[in-house]
Formats: C-alpha cells, structure tokens, sequence
C-alpha cells in the first residue's frame, strides 16, 4: 500500500490505482470466499519453525512482490497506453524541450510516423521512469527474502537448501 501511494503521489495519475484496486479486491474476495474456515485462521507455527527470521523473510518476500507486482503494472499500464507503437523514449537532458514542443513524432509498427500528444508521451515517460525504479527496488528486496529465507531454514533443519517442493518451486 505505502508503495503505491509513493508512485501515485509523485506520477499525479489515478491509472495505478484503478487497476491495483480491483486486484486487491478479487484477491480478499477469494481469500474470504472460498477458503475453507479452518485455513481462514491463524493458528501456531511447529516449534522448529519459530525464528526471527520468520518475520525478516516473510516481511521482505511480501514488500519485493508487492513492488514487482507495481512495477510490473505499471509496465502493462505502459503497453496499454502506447498502444502498440513503437515509441522511442531516450533520457536526455533536454528532454523537457523535446517534450514541450506541440507534437513528437514516434514511430508506428506499420513504418508510418504518426503524431502523438505532448501529454501522452509525458505519460508515457513517467509511467516508464516509474516502472523502472520501482522494479529496481523490488529486485533488492527479493534478493534480501531469499537470503532470510536459507539463514531461516538452515536454523530450523539444518541446511540451507533440502530440494523441497515449495523450495523448488519458489526457486
């Protein structure tokens, strides 16, 4: 949540929001749905399982998904806007008088130029700007949970990696 007020405090858009909302909302729907009672509640972890690098990894998993699943939106968000087109966006220093000129040519898919606003192609940077630091953050993050998560299960069995199932997969 704090991460998605970040990045809509500083693009000014309303875009993010409406699209992480009704995910989060499909997502609590099916977790109070159709979850059966007795998952629906917490119940105490197995003794061995019980280290404060529980919380280290839980907490740092949860925070690099969180920003990867923005960053990734906002990534869609971009090929929504743009439409297909194959849009050309370099980071220059003068890029605030590239963009401030009434219209800015991008390249289209069929090898046409075609115009494009002044406004969309703001958008488009911000989105794009956006999408990439956030996915850098998440990056750090994920790397971090994955560290807690072998220091973690080499306390509770004993090595860092057993080829577990869920090791596997979440490998």
């Amino acid at each position: 949540l704090s991460t998605y007020l970040y990045v809509e405090e500083k693009t000014k858009s309303k875009l993010i929001g409406a699209t992480l909302i009704p995910l989060a909302l499909l997502i609590n729907g099916f977790a109070n749905l159709t979850l059966p009672p007795e998952m629906q509640k917490a119940s105490p972890l197995v003794p061995a399982l019980q280290s404060n690098w529980l919380m280290m990894h839980v907490s740092m998993m949860m925070l690099s998904y969180a920003t990867l699943i923005v960053g990734s939106l906002l990534s869609i968000l971009f090929l929504i806007i743009s439409q297909g087109n194959d849009i050309c966006i370099k980071p220059t220093q003068n890029m605030s008088k590239e963009i401030s000129s009434i219209n800015t040519l991008a390249y289209s898919n069929e090898l046409q130029f075609k115009t494009i606003q002044t406004s969309k192609i703001k958008l488009l940077t911000s989105i794009d700007n956006w999408s990439y630091r956030v996915i850098g953050l998440g990056f750090p993050f994920l790397t971090i949970g994955i560290i807690a998560g072998g220091v973690w299960a080499n306390e509770a069995w004993g090595s860092y990696w057993s080829w577990d199932p869920k090791e596997t997969w979440a490998l």
